[in-house]
């Protein structure tokens, strides 16, 4: 399980990749994307950074990517807090924006 993830085309803002890889990874359109964090994965080892956004969802507008996605489905907070819970979630970069979420009221 993971959330969606992706990198900045050349020239694109941070908030319009957040919004392109939401859509081609669940077929989503979004609204009002929020900026929560920044956060340095692997500090002192890669210079990579991470953003994490929160939406809501808006419609479906199309279908998901296939080749990067096996599937799609809605989770509660409850369910998303048991995973955790039961160490289902194995990429770090969604447990953290997961937990941001869950944790912080972010």
């Amino acid at each position: 399980m993971g959330n969606t993830c992706g990198a900045l085309d050349m020239g694109e803002l941070a908030v319009n990749a957040a919004s392109r890889e939401v859509l081609e990874e669940t077929g989503y359109e979004i609204s009002e994307p929020k900026f929560i964090y920044r956060y340095n994965p692997l500090n002192g080892i890669s210079d990579k950074v991470i953003l994490v956004y929160k939406a809501g969802a808006v419609k479906k507008a199309g279908t998901f990517n296939i080749i990067e996605v096996t599937d799609t489905q809605w989770i509660s907070k409850s369910q998303i807090q048991e995973m955790i819970m039961k160490n289902e979630i194995r990429c770090g970069v969604s447990l953290i924006g997961l937990l941001l979420v869950l944790f912080c009221g972010l």
